[in-house]
């Protein structure tokens, strides 16, 4: 029951298609907290049935890992835009977009980090990246937060779809998400959960981050690119008045190119430095050692 999975990998379109309801408040949420940042030409990735309503003088060319019939497969009804392909981008947009859209889309690529990399090599210098990401007080509520440590770990060991941790993943949203599956028993919904675990192709939340760890890792994809990043706007269940949003967490930052630092946003330096060490430690144990004769003595009593 989980819809069909992305393309991963160093894409940088990866996750473009995700399924949202055609009619929420968080839409015009999304609008008033966008609309003075948001002019020129730019892109929006996964846009579904509900493409950001953008501003006058804004206009965006829309990608999406699904056609057109897909899609309406999917939702039940057309879009009413036309899909681009990736690979006119380049001759579309040769200097980078003025802007990147992608709502809900992050969450469902396993390697968060690479998407976000890919994405902002496709923004020009000082363009405008707007995200939004699920908050752990919605849907994801009941799941165990992941860390952005263990976020890292996928990137930097490339960790796909057949390692087990990412398995693992699967199980956690199964369960996190339970009432999708309000049909079956006990019995039934357990042979569906580890069905759905060691089959691949899956559009689910890899992980549920809090606030804190989603900043880590779009500061993280910059830091490793040696990009700068400044946060213009964000709202999320701690925001005060009308843009307070329940949901999902809202990200407006503008990507530098000559300006390292990620002003406005949690730093991963000390949680990299930590990753840092670990890698290094077990690369470490790797290594081939001479062993000591008190060490051969006791191989030698233990083979005994």
């Amino acid at each position: 029951m989980l819809a069909s999975g992305d393309d991963q990998g160093r894409n940088a379109f990866p996750g473009a298609g995700r399924m949202i309801r055609p009619q929420w408040s968080g839409h015009d949420i999304r609008r008033r907290i966008a609309e003075p940042h948001l002019a020129g030409r730019g892109i929006e990735i996964g846009a579904g049935v509900s493409p950001h309503d953008l501003p006058e003088g804004a206009s965006a060319v829309f990608y999406d890992k699904r056609g057109a019939a897909e899609l309406h497969d999917l939702f039940g009804q057309d879009v009413d835009y036309p899909l681009a392909d990736p690979a006119d981008f380049a001759r579309d947009f040769p200097g980078g977009a003025d802007f990147l859209i992608a709502h809900n889309v992050l969450e469902h690529i396993h390697d968060h980090i690479a998407a976000v990399r890919g994405w902002h090599s496709l923004v020009k210098p000082g363009g405008i990246v707007v995200l939004s990401v699920p908050a752990v007080t919605g849907r994801d509520a009941a799941r165990p937060p992941a860390t952005f440590s263990h976020v890292l770990f996928d990137h930097l060991l490339q960790r796909d779809e057949a390692w087990l941790e990412t398995r693992e993943h699967v199980m956690s949203f199964c369960l996190g998400w339970h009432d999708s599956w309000a049909d079956k028993d006990r019995a039934a919904l357990s042979a569906h959960i580890l069905s759905e675990a060691k089959r691949t192709g899956h559009d689910c939340h890899w992980h549920a981050l809090p606030r804190a760890d989603w900043d880590k890792v779009i500061a993280a994809a910059a830091s490793l690119d040696g990009l700068g990043l400044s946060l213009i706007a964000s709202t999320d269940a701690e925001a005060q008045g009308d843009l307070r949003t329940e949901e999902e967490i809202i990200y407006i930052y503008r990507v530098l190119r000559d300006r390292p630092g990620t002003e406005g946003f949690a730093s991963p330096a000390a949680d990299m430095e930590t990753v840092r060490r670990l890698l290094q430690r077990g690369l470490d144990g790797l290594a081939p050692r001479s062993a000591s004769p008190l060490s051969r003595l006791r191989s030698a009593l233990f083979r005994s």
